[in-house]
């Protein structure tokens, strides 16, 4: 497994990447700069998405990022969880390769002064979220927003 800054890494191939060894649909941004993965489950009574996005500060040369997750049933319509991270000064990604033995998954990472927060994401439908103590104010439950760029299937 390699960890990449998502700072380097091309947003169309990373969620190809995603899609290949988790399944779902990823849906890119016009900008190129952000990504929508839906994933339902074998019996279609769960859902999952992930909504990843950065951008350029205005007059500097870094990006911000911004991670969503949201997980829940489908059918009554129920929100099991959902994470928000904004603002995000950095961001890894670490994709388990096809070939090793354990279960396929998929983790971010971010790192402040104060914490760092991981976002695994598992082919059996199995997401964790780990926290180091600190304040953290990065990360708000929140309930879904809908997503506000014209997206296209990839």
């Amino acid at each position: 497994m390699k960890v990449k800054s998502l700072a380097d890494v091309d947003f169309p191939d990373l969620a190809q990447k995603i899609v290949n060894l988790i399944g779902g649909k990823a849906y890119l941004g016009s900008d190129n700069n952000s990504f929508l993965l839906e994933r339902k489950n074998e019996k279609g009574d769960k859902y999952f998405k992930l909504e990843l996005k950065k951008v350029k500060e205005k007059g500097k040369s870094e990006f911000i990022f911004f991670l969503e997750l949201e997980e829940g049933f489908i059918e009554p319509k129920k929100v099991m969880s959902s994470f928000k991270s904004k603002e995000l000064s950095n961001l890894y990604v670490t994709i388990s390769e096809q070939g090793e033995l354990e279960n396929k998954k998929v983790s971010f990472l971010t790192v402040t002064d104060e914490r760092y927060i991981i976002f695994e994401i598992e082919e059996s439908f199995k997401t964790v979220v780990i926290s180091s103590p600190g304040k953290g104010k990065k990360v708000e439950k929140e309930e879904p927003e809908e997503v506000k760029q014209k997206l296209i299937e990839i």
